[in-house]
């Protein structure tokens, strides 16, 4: 739905779920060692510094339904989108040449 995250804002109960469910997430991929040197390694592969988790944790509870309109509002511009079709596969046709007296036979 992302027309909707522009217009009207999230409310402050869709925030906080949202909020509440990375927080959940994170501390669950934090839980054990494997996951959590897995999960300090893709921060620190993709952010530079595995210490960006305590810092997103912080910024994604510092955002307002505000944030998220105009966040959408640019991500999700016409200008900005890009769509495509699914068409329908031709298949060749397949001709089967079954000669039925000599399956019968069989049986």
């Amino acid at each position: 739905e992302p027309p909707r995250l522009a217009d009207p804002p999230a409310t402050a109960a869709e925030l906080q779920s949202v909020k509440k469910g990375f927080r959940v997430t994170l501390l669950e991929a934090l839980a054990s060692n494997s996951s959590m040197a897995s999960t300090l390694g893709s921060f620190r592969a993709l952010t530079g510094d595995w210490r960006r988790v305590v810092q997103d944790l912080d910024t994604v509870d510092a955002l307002s339904g505000e944030d998220i309109r105009a966040a959408a509002e640019r991500l999700f511009a016409p200008d900005n989108m890009f769509s495509g079709r699914v068409l329908p596969l031709k298949m060749p046709q397949m001709k089967l040449n079954l000669d039925l007296s000599r399956m019968t036979a069989q049986l």
